[in-house]
C-alpha cells in the first residue's frame, strides 16, 4: 500500500485559521491571544483523523512579501498587501513551537515561497519516491500546476480535492494549462495584473482553444474587438506575468522523507501539553 505525505502550506492555513474563527479568543491562563492556534489546531486534527498520513511536513515563507525572486522580476509584486493583525504573528510562533514539539519538520528558502518550496518537494519526491503520494494542504490555485496522479491539492475548509477544473471553473482545463490561465487572468491578491476584461473562465477558454499564449497570438487575427485590442496591448505583460506564477521546482534544500515520519501514538504529550495552556 502506497505512503503518504502532507505537506502543509504554512501561512496560507494560519490566515484562514484566523479568519475563520470569532473575533477574539485567549488563554484563561496566560491571557495571550488563541483563535489561530486554536483553528490551525482543528485543521491540523482534521487531517490528521481524516488523511492519515504517514509523513508530515509543514512549508513556510521564510523572506518577506517583497525579499523574494519575485520581486526582482516586478517591484510592485505583493505591494498591495495589507499589514497582518498585531495579535497574528505571535500566534505564529506559537504554532511553529508545537510543531517543532511534534517533531514536524519545518522548511523554507530565502529568496523563494512557500509554494515553490512545495513545488520543489513533489518534483523531487516524485522523482525518488515513485510510490509515494503527496498531499499539498492549501487553497492556493498556484499550486494547481502541480497536480499528477501522485501529487493532490486538498482544502481542508472545503473538504474537497482541488483540480484544475474545479479552480478554474472549466471543463478540460489540466496542470499544464495553469501558468498560462493564471498569467491571462492575473491575481489580485498578489497584485499581477492581467489581462483587461478577461477572468478565470475566459482565460481558461482562450487557453484550450489556442493552447498557449503563444497559440493565442499566433492566431491573434481570429479574436474581435476590445478582446483582441486589450491582449495586443498586454503581451508584455503576460510575459512578466509567466515568470511570476511559475513556481520554481528546483530549490536547494536538506529533506530526509523519514525525518517527516508522524505517528500520533508517539507524540510527546508532556512537552506539547504546556504549549497548549
Amino acid at each position: 500500500m502506497s505512503e503518504t505525505l502532507c505537506v502543509i502550506d504554512g501561512y496560507s492555513q494560519f490566515f484562514r485559521a484566523y479568519y475563520a474563527r470569532r473575533p477574539y479568543q485567549s488563554s484563561s491562563v496566560t491571557k495571550e491571544p488563541t483563535k489561530l492556534v486554536a483553528g490551525f489546531l482543528d485543521i491540523l486534527m482534521h487531517l490528521l483523523e481524516t488523511r492519515k498520513p504517514e509523513y508530515l511536513v509543514v512549508a513556510l515563507d521564510v523572506s518577506s512579501d517583497t525579499g523574494t525572486f519575485r520581486s526582482e522580476i516586478d517591484p510592485e509584486y505583493k505591494m498591495n498587501r495589507e499589514k497582518a493583525p498585531d495579535d497574528f504573528y505571535p500566534q505564529v510562533e506559537r504554532c511553529l513551537q508545537l510543531l517543532e514539539a511534534m517533531g514536524v519538520p519545518i522548511l523554507g528558502v530565502e529568496g523563494a515561497e512557500a509554494d515553490d518550496v512545495i513545488a520543489t518537494l513533489a518534483t523531487r519526491l516524485e522523482r525518488d519516491q515513485p510510490e509515494l503520494n503527496v498531499t499539498v494542504i492549501s487553497a492556493d490555485k498556484d499550486l494547481a500546476q502541480i497536480i499528477n496522479p501522485r501529487t493532490e491539492i486538498y482544502d481542508p475548509q472545503r473538504d474537497v480535492q482541488r483540480t484544475p477544473e474545479d479552480i478554474f471553473k472549466t471543463e478540460g482545463v489540466k496542470a499544464h494549462h495553469v501558468v498560462d490561465v493564471l498569467s491571462l487572468m492575473g491575481d489580485s491578491v498578489d497584485n499581477i495584473p492581467g489581462v483587461p476584461g478577461i477572468g478565470p473562465k475566459t482565460a481558461a477558454k482562450l487557453i484550450l482553444q489556442y493552447g498557449t499564449i503563444e497559440g493565442i497570438y499566433e492566431h491573434i487575427d481570429e479574436i474581435k474587438g476590445k478582446r483582441r485590442e486589450n491582449l495586443e496591448g498586454a503581451l508584455p505583460r503576460l510575459m512578466k506575468n509567466r515568470e511570476l506564477v511559475t513556481l520554481r521546482d528546483d530549490l536547494d534544500f536538506e529533506f530526509v522523507l523519514e525525518d517527516a515520519r508522524f505517528d500520533p501514538a508517539d507524540l510527546p504529550v508532556a512537552s506539547i501539553r504546556p504549549l497548549l495552556k
